[in-house]
């Protein structure tokens, strides 16, 4: 019994730390403007915590935009417009800042009659060694969902 004691008392500890840690969470963004035409899906401004959902989110087709999820945790990707509302940054407003932001590209098309679907984001981080953009990963921490109109 000696020799589990040690393994035993590592499994407790981790049990009892994990309990107390906040887990991520997915913050979804939604569109501030009924994507009718051009330019809305695609311009991250445009997506906000504080957003509306313009068609049915629960019916997965591609009708039209319906939300953004991002990682709480990717920061750099975001910043707080107010207490509470955050939005997507812009390549305008990522370039900017000092530091630089890192922002996400929207390809946008046309889905249902005149509305717009999110046809892929491309996630664009600034490389300090490179001072320039570059693509990056950002697996499950984004996906985004287009729905039924």
């Amino acid at each position: 019994m000696k020799k589990y004691f040690l393994g035993l008392t590592a499994i407790v500890f981790a049990i009892a730390f994990s309990a107390f840690t906040k887990p991520f969470t997915m913050q979804d963004y939604k569109l501030l403007h009924d994507p009718v035409s051009a330019n809305i899906v695609n311009n991250p401004a445009e997506w906000q915590t504080n957003g509306s959902t313009f068609g049915n989110c629960a019916i997965a087709q591609t009708d039209i935009a319906c939300t953004i999820s991002l990682n709480s945790t990717r920061s750099a990707y975001f910043h707080e417009v107010t207490e509470g509302v955050s939005v997507l940054n812009t390549f305008e407003y990522a370039n900017a800042q000092n530091p630089k932001k890192d922002y996400l590209e929207i390809v946008e098309t046309t889905g249902l009659g005149s509305d717009r679907i999110i046809t892929s984001i491309t996630p664009k981080h600034f490389n300090t060694s490179t001072s320039a953009y570059e693509t990056a990963s950002l697996s499950t921490d984004l996906t985004f969902v287009n729905a039924k109109d």
